[in-house]
């Protein structure tokens, strides 16, 4: 059975690597960490992802931008995202659903809360 594979896009590395470690110990996840928008989008074009968990706030491109390309590119509009962030008003939830997030968890993140959302969204991914 192949990897479920997850693009995780945060400007922290210690963020990136707790969150990479949680899912890769399971044994049924490949994590990739991108830590700016711009490494973000360069991996996509070379290796299209399960699902991304996509930051908003990252030192170059925010997510928001992010969002919106993947959704406008042929190729990368169907992956589904994840946004992630410490933005927790409800118009900045509303914004990114509209431009095609699946979900948005608040940090600080609960590591059972993260886990259990991707791991609903690959069973069902399986079961389709």
């Amino acid at each position: 059975m192949a990897l479920f594979t997850i693009l995780i896009v945060e400007d922290s590395e210690t963020s990136g690597l707790l969150i990479q470690s949680l899912f890769e110990e399971t044994g049924r996840y490949k994590a990739n960490i991108a830590m700016t928008g711009t490494k973000a989008l360069h991996f996509v074009k070379k290796e299209i992802p399960n699902l991304i968990l996509l930051d908003i706030m990252l030192p170059d491109i925010d997510g928001y931008t992010i969002l919106k390309r993947l959704k406008m590119n042929h190729t990368t509009k169907n992956i589904p995202v994840i946004m992630v962030s410490a933005k927790n008003r409800t118009a900045d939830i509303e914004k990114a659903m509209k431009l095609g997030a699946i979900d948005y968890i608040v940090k600080p993140i609960g590591v059972n809360n993260l886990f259990a959302r991707v791991e609903t969204f690959r069973l069902s991914a399986e079961n389709e």
